[in-house]
């Protein structure tokens, strides 16, 4: 990016839903809903880092390891809250703009 101000896309996701749990690690073809996301945001020229915020909880080390092993970042936080954790997300990687 061409500005000095870093840009950080942080994006929430979790597999504990109650209405459709695991979402984000449905196939999609042979692609996961949040591999496909994390690849297309990966094109963006004016992204300069790529955060996953989910719940730290033992029930979402799946999700952890499945984006950890597609190569992104993940950031753990408050179960409940997600200002919070999209906030502390936000401070952890020193974005500028989010």
């Amino acid at each position: 990016m061409s500005s000095s101000k870093k840009v950080v896309a942080i994006v929430q996701a979790r597999v504990s839903s109650i209405r459709f749990p695991y979402k984000v690690l449905q196939k999609i073809g042979n692609k996961t809903a949040i591999q496909i996301l994390l690849e297309r945001l990966s094109f963006s020229k004016k992204i300069d880092k790529i955060v996953v915020a989910i719940p730290k909880d033992k029930k979402e080390k799946i999700l952890k390891n499945h984006i950890v092993n597609l190569g992104n970042e993940v950031f753990e936080g408050h179960k409940t809250d997600l200002v919070d954790r999209y906030y502390k997300a936000a401070k952890k990687f020193k974005a500028d703009v989010i």
